[in-house]
């Protein structure tokens, strides 16, 4: 080897590291980019069964905005739940009479005085085979079909 070679070496090692680490911080910025995403923008959820049949089916896959969890009408399709998620079409608003076990309700428009969480609207959300009282606090976005499952 002449000297030029082995002083080029080192420098072309510490180059090759450089750019490795440089690599694996983009991926982790990346990485971190995906995730905060998803957690605060929206998210892709697939449909956990037949019950929203024939809108959805098993499989399905929707995106979820959520964004969206504060401007809710009649017919949106909503994702919902705390710990398991649910998927259903809203059916009723604040301010809609309802029936429920027999007895008509008033979802009410505004939350009582002394709740201060603004979150406290209720919906009617048919989840195919049933119907659940929602509130505006457990939706976790609007749900838009991106694709249908496979083999459907």
């Amino acid at each position: 080897m002449n000297n030029e070679t082995m002083k080029k070496s080192p420098t072309r090692r510490t180059s090759v590291l450089r750019q490795w680490l440089l690599f694996v911080v983009n991926c982790l910025c990346l990485l971190a980019l995906m995730l905060l995403i998803r957690a605060f923008v929206a998210t892709i959820f697939t449909v956990p069964d037949n019950s929203m049949r024939p809108f959805l089916s098993q499989g399905d896959r929707v995106l979820v905005n959520r964004l969206s969890r504060h401007t809710l009408a009649k017919g949106d399709l909503v994702v919902f739940g705390d710990t398991c998620n649910y998927i259903g079409r809203i059916e009723a608003v604040p301010g809609d009479t309802i029936l429920w076990e027999g007895e008509q309700f008033l979802i009410p428009k505004q939350c009582h005085p002394k709740c201060t969480c603004g979150e406290c609207n209720i919906f009617l959300v048919n989840m195919g085979r049933d119907h659940s009282l929602v509130a505006r606090g457990d939706i976790i976005g609007k749900a838009h079909r991106l694709f249908k499952g496979i083999g459907h």
